[in-house]
């Protein structure tokens, strides 16, 4: 684990590379995410331990922390060495993110100085990188990481790259309910009179720490895809990252990060969602369904059953679906919207690139540009 110099009141910036020093970041991590109101899924502990084992590990990844003067962890993140191809060259670039959404924690009251120490850092440590991007990142992020390069001399963009849906789970399910819509609700209620007058259903949670249970469901879930249209077209885990998912699922099973939601058919497998937990979030992460069912909707009502169970549940304040899939709208679920941040190396190349990319995102899109730009300066 390397040191970057302190400056300041803050104490050093690490960077570390191996799964060895990454491992010993896994109580102080795990400390500051538990403290913060909100995480994202990518930044839990777990999720960069896996994807630097097994997602990452070709990608030339390195996570930075930095620590205060007490040697407690005040911000952290972990990226990899990548390319982005905009026509026909290839520009390299150092990418913070895990699954889906970059990976960036910071304590509370946080100041854009503060990260623009760890800015320089990263452009010093990955020296022929250009380009620090952070995709997918909420709004008030973008806002500081803008700040932070503002501060750091360096060039900034930012553009909205995409939604993510979520539902609140602290409303009463009659203002759940009514949100759905009529031709929807009627749908659910059709489809499960049906369903409940054919086969016996059941609706299961499994919430254990035990790794031999939660690999069993993993499996089943496994099985559960492959036998669908993501077997089909070779895009179930099992075909890919079954690996990486059984790492996962064990690493959260450790912290009791894990339930399973499974409903039943005749004691077969109608629908799973797999949905790691933080705070009061509770995350969709992968959900499948059994396509012999396929005309009850089973995805469709065990997720209705989800939501049913989670509002009762006090601890769980937001069930969050992670991605913008257009079947959601059905749900009308409150929508949060990302932007993508890049930073830009304070060379010759970068800031041609930093000019390059500022045209660009102004003559594709000025007004999503303008809503950041104006609190950047």
């Amino acid at each position: 684990m390397r040191s970057g110099e302190p400056t300041g009141v803050d104490g050093p910036i690490h960077v570390v590379r191996t799964m060895d020093e990454l491992q010993e970041l896994s109580a102080g991590w795990s400390r500051l995410t538990d403290a913060l109101p909100l995480t994202h899924l990518a930044g839990l502990f777990p999720m960069v331990r896996a994807n630097a084992q097994y997602r990452r590990r070709d990608k030339g990844w390195t996570c930075y922390v930095a620590l205060d003067d007490d040697g407690d962890l005040r911000h952290g993140l972990f990226g990899y060495r990548d390319t982005i191809r905009p026509g026909w060259i290839s520009i390299p670039i150092f990418r913070v993110k895990t699954e889906h959404f970059a990976c960036v924690l910071f304590v509370a009251g946080t100041r854009p100085s503060d990260l623009s120490r760890l800015l320089h850092t990263i452009l010093e440590d990955q020296s022929d990188q250009p380009i620090i991007e952070f995709p997918r990142v909420e709004e008030a992020t973008a806002r500081l990481l803008k700040s932070a390069a503002q501060a750091a001399g360096l060039g900034c963009t930012s553009c909205r790259e995409g939604e993510g849906d979520y539902f609140n789970t602290q409303r009463d399910m009659d203002d759940l309910d009514s949100d759905l819509g009529v031709k929807l609700r009627q749908n659910l209620r059709r489809r499960r009179r049906r369903f409940s007058g054919r086969h016996a259903l059941e609706f299961q949670i499994t919430h254990t720490r035990d790794r031999e249970e939660n690999l069993a469901r993993l499996e089943r879930y496994m099985d559960l895809e492959a036998a669908g249209w993501k077997g089909r077209m070779g895009t179930d885990l099992r075909s890919g990252e079954a690996d990486y998912y059984r790492r996962l699922v064990l690493e959260l099973a450790d912290i009791g990060a894990v339930r399973w939601f499974t409903l039943q058919a005749d004691g077969r497998t109608a629908a799973m969602y797999l949905c790691p937990v933080h705070g009061g979030t509770m995350w969709a992460s992968k959900t499948a369904y059994n396509e012999e069912f396929a005309e009850y909707s089973p995805g469709n009502e065990l997720l209705y059953r989800i939501l049913t169970w989670a509002r009762a549940e006090d601890r769980i304040t937001r069930l969050h679906m992670i991605t913008h899939q257009p079947w959601h709208a059905h749900w009308h679920p409150q929508v949060e919207q990302y932007h993508r941040v890049r930073v830009f190396r304070s060379s010759i190349l970068g800031r041609l690139l930093h000019m390059g990319d500022t045209m660009k995102r102004r003559l594709v899109q000025p007004e999503k540009e303008g809503a950041l730009a104006a609190d950047a300066g």
